[in-house]
């Protein structure tokens, strides 16, 4: 699989822009926000593939769910 990162960087510059305008901020602002969120989603990526929970006997999230954690971490690494 070769996933091409420019035009996902690319389209994410623009909703960057767009919330940006939306919300009174700037790129600069927003730097340490940024970097939480993405420590957040990571993590909640994380917690519902509940690979690490080697004492819970709950199974991991449905396939989409984790998709949309992962989602959520990528928009935030590609910012």
């Amino acid at each position: 699989m070769n996933i091409q990162l420019k035009p996902l960087v690319n389209e994410q510059a623009k909703l960057d822009a767009h919330i940006q305008s939306q919300h009174q901020v700037t790129y600069q602002t927003t730097r340490e926000k940024r970097i939480l969120a993405l420590l957040v989603e990571v993590g909640e990526m994380i917690n519902e593939t509940k690979t690490f929970k080697f004492w819970s006997k709950k199974p991991s999230a449905e396939k989409p769910i984790i998709l949309d954690e992962y989602a959520d971490g990528l928009h935030f690494l590609l910012s």
